[in-house]
């Protein structure tokens, strides 16, 4: 017994069709995966990579002092 492809073993006298089949199910669990991580890489750039700019806002003075220096926050 030898392992043959990415599903793992199988036996040495398969049929064609079986082989056939077994490559055809290989191909398609490559080609799921690499559309599943290019949608998770599209989403991650969508989600993370926006600018917290915003432009077009005019300056606004405080009408009142703060009420601490510091501020510390936990997340």
């Amino acid at each position: 017994m030898g392992i043959d492809g990415i599903l793992g073993k199988r036996r040495e006298k398969a049929t064609s069709r079986g082989k056939k089949w077994l490559k055809t199910q290989e191909m398609w669990l490559v080609v799921l995966g690499v559309i599943l991580h290019a949608v998770y890489m599209l989403s991650i750039f969508d989600i993370y990579f926006k600018t917290p700019i915003v432009h077009g806002m005019d300056p606004v003075t405080p009408r009142f002092d703060a009420p601490a220096k510091r501020l510390v926050l936990f997340v």
